[in-house]
């Protein structure tokens, strides 16, 4: 198996005017990766938005502005000529964006406010040349709008869709890639240190060749989160075009030919959720087969839970159970493409991210099993 990783990121933080003077340079490049084009009824771009970019993932396209996205992983591909690029963007918290020309390594970018431009690439041989711009940070953190691209000395050119085939993820803040730069175990979480392009889900997408969505939001669950609250969990939020806007209905306009849906560690944070977490899980289910009719669904458990932790509890194999239990219920209905994927728990030795969330090494290890679990089911 041929694997394409890439290590860290650079950190890229410059002060830019609100008014949208400022400049702030990024340039770097990467391993690219995305899902199907879209937005909300849609794909489209406004303002100085050019319409032959790919926007990957989910778009609200209603303010003629530019586009806005809040999900991690939502992305912008374009190919263009010139010697330099710069992307005008609005920021309504604390983002980064991974950015990738030519295929080269990602640098991260710090967002500054409500309107800035910043220098993507410059330097750069005159001819033609590609950029991804990605999410890394989730929805809670704000939404993004671009409002420009401007190629130096060239124009934005027409291009097909970078990717043939998608993946949906979705899941809470390990699908986020939470924490996982951080430096050790006891940080606490920050922007800076999350990082969904190194997060499995976009790492499995890359090694296969394909675009993906993710889905995701830290503390989430399918009954209820972290802290015990049931409103607002991942079957509210997952039909949103922007994760923290309820009226913002996303159209399911794009359809990937796999589903990862993990969740469940939070909802076992305060214990045994129970029938109502098996009820809420298999309900999920039953609603991404509604929206997703031919795709492959797999249900991931792991890495964080764990039956020697809190002791006695034995909350990996109570999870496992309603996991499988959903699993059996769609398949005495007739449903064939839903099957389970297990990540093995997360060893301290491959380094921990902040508040003991899995490392890069985890997720590297995680997108292997990801990865020949979906070769083996759809046969990529």
């Amino acid at each position: 198996m041929r694997w394409t990783l890439i290590g860290t990121f650079a950190l890229l933080a410059a002060a830019c005017s609100s008014s949208g003077d400022g400049d702030s340079s990024s340039s770097g490049s990467g391993s690219g990766a995305g899902s199907g084009d879209g937005g909300s009824g849609g794909g489209g771009s406004g303002g100085g938005v050019p319409g032959e970019a790919h926007f990957i993932g989910r778009f609200d396209t209603s303010d003629p502005a530019g586009p806005r996205f809040s999900w991690s992983g939502s992305a912008i591909y374009a190919r263009f000529s010139g010697t330099g690029l710069k992307a005008r963007l609005g920021d309504s918290g604390d983002n980064f964006l991974a950015v990738v020309i030519d295929d080269g390594p990602p640098t991260a970018l710090r967002l500054m406010g409500p309107d800035s431009t910043y220098t993507l690439a410059e330097g750069l041989p005159a001819g033609e040349h590609t950029v991804l711009i990605e999410k890394r940070t989730e929805a809670a953190l704000g939404v993004v709008q671009l409002l420009d691209l401007a190629p130096t000395e060239g124009q934005i050119l027409a291009s097909p869709a970078p990717h043939a085939r998608g993946i949906e993820f979705v899941g809470d803040s390990i699908t986020c890639g939470y924490g996982n730069e951080g430096a050790e175990a006891t940080c606490p979480f920050s922007s800076e240190t999350e990082n969904e392009y190194m997060a499995y889900g976009a790492i499995a997408a890359r090694a296969l060749d394909a675009a993906h969505t993710s889905i995701a939001w830290s503390g989430i669950g399918a009954y209820r989160d972290y802290g015990g609250s049931t409103e607002d969990q991942m079957p509210v939020r997952f039909t949103r075009t922007l994760g923290d806007d309820p009226t913002s209905t996303w159209d399911f306009s794009w359809t990937p030919e796999v589903v990862v849906v993990n969740l469940g560690t939070n909802d076992f944070a305060q214990g045994d959720p129970g029938q109502p977490f098996a009820d809420a899980y298999t309900g999920f289910v039953e609603d991404l087969r509604g929206h997703y009719p031919d795709a492959f669904i797999l249900c991931a458990l792991g890495p964080m839970l764990s039956d020697s932790f809190p002791a006695g509890e034995m909350r990996l194999t109570r999870a496992r159970e309603y996991i499988q239990g959903a699993i059996d219920a769609r398949q005495q209905a007739g449903d064939t493409r839903i099957g389970l994927v297990e990540l093995d728990e997360q060893d301290p030795a491959d380094g921990l991210g902040c508040d003991y969330h899995p490392s890069i090494t985890t997720h590297e290890k995680m997108a292997e099993k990801v990865v020949a679990a979906i070769q083996d089911v759809v046969g990529w």
